[in-house]
This record gives C-alpha cells, sequence and structure tokens, in this order.
C-alpha cells in the first residue's frame, strides 16, 4: 500500500491551535500509514474520542475542544486514514469500511483509550460503531451524529444489544457542556438539541449536523459551540 502525506507546513495560517500529534498504525497487508489526531486536556481526565465525517478532519472539532477541556475531559480527535493530516493511500482499491475499522481500532489499541465516550459524526459514526461493536467493553457513552449503520447481518445478538445499551446512555448527558451537543433523531424516542444558527437557512458546513429538519427535534442556543 502506497501513501502520500500531507506536511504541517500545508495547512498553516488555519484556525487550528493544536499541537500536532501522530502514531504509526499497523495494517492487516503490514504497511503502517500515520494517523495524526489531537489530545488535549487533562491525562487523568474522562476520555472522549470525536470522529469526523467526509468531508473533514479534526478540524471539526476545533472549537468544542476548549470548553470540554475546560471541564476536565481530555479529548481525543483522530484524523481518519485519508483525511486531513493523516496518510493518504494513493489507490482508492485501499479504501473500504473493514480497512477504516481495523486503522481505528489499532489506533485506540495503541492509545489504550479504556474506558472512553464516543462522539461520532457522519462516516465517523459507521466506523465508530464497528468499533463499539469489537470492543463494547472500552465504551461507557456513544453520542451519534447524522449518520447510519450499514448492513448489520453479521453483527451478533450480544453485540447488537451491547451497543443498544450504548445509545441508551445518550439520554443522560456526561456533563452540562457535553450535554449541548447531544442530538438525536426523533424515532430513538430521545429529545437532545440539534447545535447551529438556526438563524441560517441551512447548517454551515462544519456543522455537526446536517440532517433535515423531518424527525429532528431543535432547541435554540445563543452561543452554539459548534459553529
Amino acid at each position: 500500500m502506497k501513501f502520500v502525506r500531507t506536511t504541517d507546513s500545508a495547512l498553516e495560517g488555519t484556525d487550528f491551535p493544536f499541537e500536532p500529534r501522530y502514531l504509526d498504525v499497523s495494517a492487516s497487508d503490514g504497511t503502517a500509514p500515520r494517523m495524526h489526531y489531537i489530545d488535549e486536556g487533562p491525562r487523568s481526565g474522562e476520555v472522549i474520542l470525536c470522529l469526523h465525517g467526509q468531508p473533514s478532519w479534526s478540524y471539526l472539532y476545533r472549537k468544542p475542544v476548549a470548553p470540554l477541556t475546560a471541564e476536565g475531559f481530555r479529548v481525543v480527535v483522530p484524523d481518519l486514514i485519508g483525511f486531513g493530516k493523516s496518510d493518504k493511500p494513493v489507490s482508492v482499491d485501499d479504501y473500504s469500511d473493514p480497512g477504516h475499522v481495523e486503522w481505528l481500532q489499532r489506533f485506540i489499541e495503541a492509545m489504550d483509550l479504556n474506558p472512553m465516550n464516543g462522539l461520532f459524526q457522519d462516516w465517523g459514526g459507521m466506523i465508530g460503531m464497528r468499533v463499539v461493536e469489537r470492543m463494547p467493553e472500552r465504551f461507557t457513552r456513544v453520542i451519534v451524529a447524522n449518520t447510519m449503520l450499514l448492513d448489520t447481518n453479521d453483527i451478533s445478538l450480544e453485540a447488537s444489544q451491547a451497543i443498544g445499551a450504548a445509545f441508551e446512555q445518550i439520554r443522560f448527558p456526561l456533563r452540562s457542556t457535553l450535554g449541548r451537543l447531544c442530538i438525536a433523531s426523533g424515532n430513538t424516542g430521545g429529545s437532545f438539541p440539534v447545535v447551529h444558527n438556526l438563524k441560517r437557512r441551512r447548517p454551515p458546513p462544519c456543522c455537526l449536523c446536517s440532517a433535515p429538519e423531518t424527525g429532528l427535534r431543535r432547541q435554540r442556543f445563543p452561543q452554539p459551540l459548534i459553529c
């Protein structure tokens, strides 16, 4: 597997005041692409693993990091392989759902993130929930935004129940700030805020939720955390 690498200088001048951190994650073919990530807050703090979607990177979460770390959380935000500052496979054939799941699982194991809370958006949800299925014992709570699960026929009943139990936890916000970030679609029975500036006709691209208004319950905040 061949990769190209984005240099730190390529993204200079962006509103991204975080120290670049990198970790090599082993792939099944023996290669080890380099994954970029944010790791902010006290090492002893409760961990929140934030996963972005497509076409984004850890830049998506740049604004929530400060208020969450101020409340004592440790916030870890990787760039999925192929995004942001992480290595990018040259061949499109090297991109797959199982491949992303494997890379993320290796990242979590190498970082020894246990226990943690998951905050997943878009493709980060599809990849992240597969990782939850593989290692449910590591996750305390899971919050998902604007995402879905792919074919789940290969997920065992036990794993499905574990994922369902994790979803139930989003009814109880971690703390006040993180609670303001929660969203859920109406068919889950939840009542959570969709966080973006409601004065806009459409959510901006950096918003956690770009889903249609149908089926979602909204609450206005004077200073949204995301955009």
